[in-house]
């Protein structure tokens, strides 16, 4: 018993729902308009999670150059480190924009759908 309510006295009456079988064809048929935000926002969380395992490399890189001897190669190297980072950074700014906004914006159509079905009666 919690706080005064028996758990055992409540028992749901699952043979009279009304309304069809939920089914995972029917939900993936009611986001077929989604499936290219969807394919975009899977993209972007490839690029985005590829980004972590880049800058790994990236600095290994960088330590490569400073334990060089030569000044000359360790300067023109780590420019070429700095420019990888910069350009890493702005791949991967716009790798977790496309996946943030596209799975957001998949995730509310396919809601807003779901919810005005379910109040509508249909």
């Amino acid at each position: 018993m919690v706080a005064g309510l028996n758990v055992n006295a409540i028992k749901l009456d699952v043979d009279n729902l009304v309304g069809p079988q939920p089914s995972l064809k029917r939900l993936i048929k009611m986001n077929a308009s989604e499936w290219p935000y969807s394919m975009l926002g899977a993209i972007g969380a490839i690029l985005a999670g590829s980004q972590t395992p880049l800058f790994a490399l990236i600095i290994t890189q960088a330590l490569e150059y400073f334990y060089s001897p030569d000044d000359n190669y360790m300067k023109k190297g780590l420019e070429k480190v700095a420019a990888l980072c910069c350009g890493t950074g702005v791949v991967a700014l716009l790798a977790y924009t496309c996946e943030f906004y596209c799975t957001e914006v998949a995730g509310e159509s396919i809601t807003l759908r779901v919810r005005s079905m379910m109040f509508s009666g249909r």
